[in-house]
Parts: structure tokens; sequence; C-alpha cells
């Protein structure tokens, strides 16, 4: 009986010994000794019969957002991406002016309808040369009157030489005894929505929307297909960008993947463009709702020319030649004199100059 109890007595005390050996392994987290924490950075160690928890950042890492620096974790630096903008050409006339700016050539504007860019007399806006006055009708220029007087070191909408005018970016310059517009956007500024593009002239201001982060140039998420089969957004560290993959993506309609890319020819949708309609939709051989003008065509090329014997003058004009008009001329009624007293006076007059008696002959 003795024996038994000594045994049991016995296994307890090797139990305990072992518990409190196992204990003595083990850091106050429950991380054992010569394992890292589940709490980055920290290592336990120990240093004979003590464990504890220290910084170790190069074994066992750090938290999200941080790295490791020697045994210690630092917050991560942030890496701001580098978004690359391809500058829009700013659109010109054949003669090399802006659109929505007056040509050096007066009275020229450049304009614009849809994706046509073209020159438009509009001496209202852009002046007229040495000599000449606008037409507010019209918008052409025409002969000055004999006997205008031309004021010296004036440009022709009024500025003086040397200075700016107020249609920005011209300048009033000059060349011996003649003075002249010309466009000087660095001097004179440009107007609203425009800016200087570094040389005379002025161009429209192109607004760029940043691209988010982890979004590709169209806008696809990244690791996502794009609409533009067979593109795909991938990424190497920060920057994203836009690959062929055809395998994954698929490809355009009338095409086939062949490795990454697509082969075969697409098939693309045209939009019919409409034929023989000038630039404000008068088709060929009609007069324009704007009277004066009249769609022609040279070849494939189509315009409007001002024909006012053919189309007609704007109201309270007449044409003028075969490309012009000018202002209808008043016509003052002649007036006619009327007296009661007169009336009777020619009656009697008849009365007495006709012969009754030759009823009864």
């Amino acid at each position: 009986m003795s024996f038994g109890r000594n045994f049991v007595f016995s296994l307890l005390l090797v139990s305990l010994f072992s518990v409190i050996a196992s204990a003595a392994n083990v850091c106050s987290d429950g991380t054992p000794v010569g394992a890292c924490s589940v709490q980055k950075p920290s290592f336990c160690g120990s240093d004979g019969p003590d464990v504890f928890l220290f910084d170790d950042a190069v074994r066992c890492g750090c938290p999200v957002g941080m790295v490791a620096k020697t045994w210690y974790c630092v917050a991560a630096p942030v890496v701001t991406p580098v978004v690359s903008v391809t500058p829009v050409p700013a659109r010109v006339c054949s003669d090399g002016t802006p659109v929505g700016a007056c040509s050096v050539q007066k009275p020229s504007f450049c304009a614009s309808y849809g994706t046509d860019v073209f020159l438009v007399a509009d001496a209202v806006q852009c002046g007229c040369p040495a000599g000449m006055v606008p037409n507010a009708v019209t918008w052409l220029c025409d002969a000055a009157p004999v006997g205008t007087p031309v004021p010296v070191g004036v440009c022709s909408d009024g500025t003086a030489r040397g200075e700016c005018s107020v249609q920005k970016p011209l300048f009033c310059a000059s060349d011996g005894p003649d003075v002249f517009l010309v466009a000087d956007a660095v001097r004179c500024g440009c107007p609203a929505g425009m800016a200087s593009n570094g040389h005379i002239y002025c161009s429209p201001i192109v607004f760029v929307t940043p691209v988010p982060v982890g979004v590709c140039s169209d806008g696809t998420a990244r690791g996502e297909c794009s609409v533009q089969k067979p593109s795909f957004c991938a990424s190497d560290g920060p920057d994203v960008f836009l690959v062929d993959d055809a395998v994954r993506c698929g490809c355009p309609a009338g095409m086939v993947a062949k490795t990454w890319y697509c082969v075969g020819t697409p098939v693309v949708s045209v939009t019919p463009v409409p034929v023989g309609v000038c630039s404000d939709g008068t088709p060929v051989g009609a007069c324009s709702v704007r009277k004066l003008f009249f769609c022609v065509a040279d070849g494939p090329d189509l315009y409007l020319v001002p024909e006012p014997a053919r189309c007609g003058c704007l109201d309270g004009m007449v044409p003028k030649g075969w490309n012009d008009c000018e202002k209808a001329p008043v016509v003052t009624p002649v007036p006619v004199s009327f007296s009661p007293a007169k009336i009777v006076d020619d009656i009697v007059a008849a009365i007495r100059g006709f012969k009754w008696w030759n009823w009864f002959q």
C-alpha cells in the first residue's frame, strides 16, 4: 500500500516539474522561445533561465504600412505615382491661326465646325486692311469712303502704336510710317479659356483629369480587362499600365487570339458621312438659310460662296455686283395735293363743257 502511494506521488512531482520547465520556455504573449511573435516585429529570446520579447524586424518582418530599419520598424515612405500626360495639339487653320482667333490676314477668322477648321470673313471682329472699313451686315470689308481721315500712329481698331488691343492677343506694331495689328500673346495675353503656347499665338487650355491610383489610363481597374479588347490593366509595384492579354480578355469581333495577341481584321462600324452638304447643312446647289450664301462643290470639297443675285440679301439690302450686298436706296414718295374745292371746280367745268342739246339732234 505504501509503495502505491509513493509511486503516485512520484508521478505528480514529474508532471509538476514538466509544466514548470515548459512555462520557462514561453514568452509573456505565449510565443515559444526562438520564434517570432504574431505581434511583429517581436521575437521571443532567452538568456539563461530568463525569456523575453525584443524587436527583430529583419527576422520577423513588420506590420502593414511599415518597413524594417535595422532591428526596428518605421513608417513606409509614401510613393506618389507619376502620371504622364500626352499634350493635346491645338487646332489651327491653314495659315497657322488657332481656332477662335483672328488671322493676320484681315478680315479672316479661324472658325470650326465639328472636326473641320477653316477661315471665314469676319470684319466686325477682326478688322479690315488699311483703306477699308467693316460691313456689319455681310462681315466683309468695303472700301472706305473717299476723304475718310486715317489717324496717324493708330491701328485700324483704334489701338495706339505700341499698345495692346482690347482684342487679345493683338498688338499695334509699326514699320516706318505703317501701323498694323499682329498677334503677340506673350506681350498682350490671351482671351479667357486660352493661353500662350510659348510663341505669339493663343491655344485652347486643355484640362487633363488626373488618373486615380490603381487605375489604368482608360479607367480600367488594376487586374481587370479593358472594354478595349484585348487590353488588360497590369501593374508593377505602384505602376499600372495596359498590356495585350487575348487569352484572358478575348478579342474584338472578327479576330481570334494568338498567344497574347489578336489576329484577323476587326469589324469596324462606320458612321456614314452626309454627302453633298456644306458646313452649315445646306445641300449642294441650294441657297443657305443665311441669305447671300450658296453651297457649291469643287470635286470632293464643298463650301459656301456669296451669290446675292441667286440667294438674295438680308432685309433692307439689295445685290451689289455678283458677290456682295448694299443698303437699299430710300425712295421718297412724291406728295399729291388734294383739295375739296378743286374737285368741285373740276365738276362744274365738266358740266359746262357738256353740250346737252346734242341728245335731241
